[in-house]
């Protein structure tokens, strides 16, 4: 986390790691790094970790969840809104199931969703990560009526992202991964719509 704060920091974003305690699955305390921006739309930014078993590889899957905070109550009907998550559509699949080309990458929900897929900045980002990363699940949760979440896409390696964000690194990948631009502008249509 310290590694992404610095990349923040090298990007003009001005931010923190501090450390919160926070309860696992299994209701044990344990302290975890969390990023805290200053003067931004997004408030904060953790790594939210599942446990991966597939194809054979273990450890966790994990990926960035940033959190957006309001000081007034977000009104109940306009919740639901909020929801939306990206979804991969390709041409030419073998028996509808398997392979093909990308074609592009949309947003599926309410509102929310109709915003972004009009945004073509960040239908092209995504669709170039998508060829680039792979699969780029950007998901939208309102967990509270001042709290909206936004998921980054999953990644595995930990190792991976320290080098892709030390400093003097400049790669495609880095606008995919920890996603801060799109989050942001994400962000920004969320701020719209409330």
């Amino acid at each position: 986390m310290q590694t992404i704060s610095d990349y923040l920091g090298r990007s003009g974003v001005k931010s923190a790691v501090i450390h919160k305690t926070a309860v696992d699955s299994f209701g044990e305390a344990e302290t975890e790094a969390v990023i805290q921006l200053q003067d931004q739309r997004i408030e904060s930014i953790r790594l939210f970790k599942m446990p991966s078993a597939s194809c054979g590889t273990t450890g966790e899957a994990l990926r960035f969840q940033y959190k957006l905070r309001w000081e007034k109550e977000i009104p109940g009907e306009i919740l639901p809104r909020l929801r939306a998550q990206t979804k991969t559509l390709k041409v030419g699949k073998v028996l509808g199931l398997f392979g093909g080309r990308l074609k592009e990458v949309i947003w599926t929900g309410k509102d929310l969703a109709e915003k972004l897929n009009r945004d073509p900045q960040i239908s092209q980002v995504l669709l170039k990560c998508t060829e680039i990363w792979g699969e780029m699940e950007i998901t939208t949760e309102p967990v509270s009526s001042s709290e909206v979440l936004i998921y980054g896409p999953w990644f595995t390696n930990p190792n991976t992202i320290t080098s892709l964000y030390s400093p003097g690194r400049n790669y495609d990948e880095q606008n995919c991964v920890f996603s801060y631009q799109v989050i942001d502008k994400i962000a920004g249509r969320i701020h719209e719509i409330l």
